[in-house]
């Protein structure tokens, strides 16, 4: 404990034991004489300078005990110095010279420059997807354009065109044959053998086989072109993303 504290307190004992002794409460006796003005007598006097000197001489023991508490408190060592604060670690860094690039980052997505849905534009059964075992396809994922993609079943299509084309071929007979009708008729009408009205019928007839010959032919084209459609391939280069078909389904 400091001195001085020590000091302070010893004080303010002493000072405490002497308030207490002048305010000792006063007897029936002292007070009856004090109050008629009386002078007490020299037996009371005297006890009430003993119980003085007691309460003195407590103070001063009080006071010695707390001299020798910080005469005993003021012999210990030295203080020990307080332990040192370990100093944080801290990462440094040489500084590097580089050149900077402002840029900015914005949310963003992949779309392919030209995207395209693979549709069949007939009816079939799917037979065959050729792109699968090609081998660009399984190397890289991508086909070229022009590659064969679905195969759809080709046979009702060819069916089509071969009986349209017999059909076109019968009636390029009958045109060949009003037409031979027409050519003779026509010198027949020269020397007035048969009427006007019988050529213009038979004109009429190499007319209507032409214009049916034609129709067919179109029609042939038509099938034709069905067939085509049965081996579907690809408009342009690039990647297949997801096959949404398999073999035997009606696409």
């Amino acid at each position: 404990m400091a001195p001085s504290l020590v000091l302070s307190l010893v004080l303010s004992l002493v000072r405490f034991c002497v308030r207490s002794a002048r305010r000792r409460p006063l007897g029936d006796g002292e007070r009856s004489y004090r109050e008629h003005g009386q002078v007490l007598p020299a037996m009371q006097i005297k006890e009430s300078s003993k119980m003085n000197a007691v309460v003195v001489r407590r103070a001063a023991w009080l006071a010695v005990c707390a001299l020798g508490l910080a005469s005993s408190g003021g012999c210990e060592g030295p203080s020990r110095p307080a332990a040192a604060v370990e100093k944080p670690k801290v990462d440094a860094a040489l500084p590097v010279k580089q050149i900077l690039v402002d840029s900015e980052y914005y949310p963003g997505v992949f779309e392919a420059v030209d995207s395209v849905d693979i549709r069949a534009q007939v009816t079939g059964y799917l037979i065959d997807i050729p792109y699968l075992r090609a081998e660009s396809f399984l190397r890289q994922g991508k086909v070229a354009k022009g590659d064969e993609l679905f195969l759809i079943d080709p046979r009702p299509f060819q069916k089509t065109v071969e009986r349209l084309e017999a059909d076109a071929k019968a009636l390029e007979a009958q045109v060949i044959r009003w037409r031979a009708e027409e050519a003779r008729n026509k010198q027949l009408l020269s020397a007035n053998t048969i009427s006007r009205e019988e050529f213009d019928r038979i004109v009429a007839a190499r007319l209507s086989t032409e214009a049916q010959h034609e129709a067919a032919l179109a029609q042939i084209g038509e099938a034709r072109l069905k067939l085509e459609y049965c081996r579907i391939t690809a408009p342009f280069a690039g990647r297949i993303s997801r096959n949404n078909v398999s073999v035997g389904n009606l696409v």
